[in-house]
């Protein structure tokens, strides 16, 4: 009854910034299903631990964004790495 409880992400998601500058994400659902149909500015991946962002990329076999476009995603540059990084794990390292 009556009570709350706080999701607290910790694992990796699909995500999508739109045009309106929502951010979704879903841990399970392709990039096209997140998005609905409509326009995006930019999708990848992205990494939480315990509620922390870890790391983010351009990750979408259907958006395909480029990673010199990054900045659209609105999310720290600090924390963007290729998808070509992250295959190769360059993700894990410190920078």
């Amino acid at each position: 009854m009556n009570s709350h409880s706080v999701n607290v992400p910790n694992q990796q998601y699909n995500f999508v910034r739109t045009r309106e500058g929502a951010m979704l994400l879903h841990a399970r659902y392709r990039h096209p299903s997140i998005a609905e149909g409509k326009q995006v500015l930019y999708a990848g991946e992205i990494f939480f631990n315990n509620g922390q962002l870890e790391w983010w990329s351009n990750g979408s076999g259907h958006y395909q964004p480029f990673a010199e476009d990054a900045e659209q995603a609105s999310l720290p540059m600090s924390q963007f790495y290729s998808y070509q990084q992250i295959i190769k794990g360059e993700h894990k390292r410190k920078k």
